[in-house]
């Protein structure tokens, strides 16, 4: 067995017609899942919702959602730490890039096991690279966590011993990380790119934006990391890391980076 449900129970295959494994036509969710509990599930399920929209796709719902999201938990135990991975595709369809009328969504999810990160990065930082890879530019799909990653898969097999890799689009200004939402701090103000025209909006990067609402959104370049006194990470999984250098810079300061842990600690959203 693959571990894989549907609403339907265990499967261990898809059908070769999905247009998921065609064409990319679809959305996953990344969801944490810590002491037991689905974490940050409203705003995972918020921002799937409104990226079915986005996409022309139907919504199966928060009930459907939700309940194969407990039905994979009950069959792996009731895990108390690890993730879950919920893809929703288009369903099956024809030869071609056009949908049927009438598409039939397929919801399917899986739990793996999830160790987190190396506790003393919270203290130490992580180390960070740019990647050679361009980030692709189309505000039609800016934010959305489509299954169209690419962009990332290419520049993961890059990262080599860095942490992350950043990556910036045609005109320099720094869109995400391969895996990663990214903010500086200028002039002690929390400062994260612009994602309209690419990019993935994190559940955990809107979740920092809502805890502390003082954060700015606007673009920012390569060249302007020069003036960061600081950088700093976050995801759905590891929270919220400083970032110790980049590209062999050095950020020595953590008021950013404290003030945002305190805000997520108050918010009910910790790491390790």
């Amino acid at each position: 067995m693959t571990g894989w449900y549907a609403s339907d129970g265990p499967i261990s295959a898809i059908s070769a017609d999905d247009r998921g494994l065609q064409y990319g036509d679809g959305l996953f969710e990344t969801i944490a899942i810590r002491d037991g509990r689905p974490r940050l599930l409203a705003t995972h399920v918020a921002r799937l919702a409104s990226s079915c929209a986005r996409l022309g796709l139907p919504y199966p719902g928060d009930v459907v959602v939700g309940q194969l999201l407990r039905d994979i938990l009950e069959q792996n135990d009731r895990p108390s730490r690890g993730i879950v991975k919920l893809v929703l595709t288009a369903g099956d369809g024809p030869r071609g890039y056009a949908r049927p009328s009438s598409p039939t969504p397929r919801l399917i999810g899986r739990f793996s096991s999830y160790d987190g990160v190396d506790p003393s990065l919270y203290e130490r930082g992580v180390h960070v690279g740019w990647s050679e890879i361009t980030a692709s530019i189309q505000p039609a799909l800016a934010g959305v966590k489509s299954l169209n990653r690419l962009d990332q898969v290419l520049a993961r097999q890059q990262l080599g011993t860095d942490f992350e890799h950043l990556l910036c689009d045609l005109e320099s200004r720094i869109i995400c990380g391969t895996m990663s939402n990214i903010m500086f701090v200028f002039d002690e103000q929390l400062v994260t790119p612009d994602l309209s025209r690419a990019g993935v909006a994190g559940v955990m990067r809107s979740t920092v934006m809502e805890a502390l609402g003082s954060i700015i959104v606007r673009d920012v370049s390569r060249a302007d990391v020069g003036e960061a006194s600081e950088a700093l990470l976050c995801n759905s999984q590891f929270g919220v890391l400083p970032v110790a250098t980049l590209d062999g810079a050095s950020f020595t300061t953590r008021t950013g980076y404290d003030r945002v842990r305190s805000a997520l600690q108050r918010a009910g959203v910790m790491e390790p």
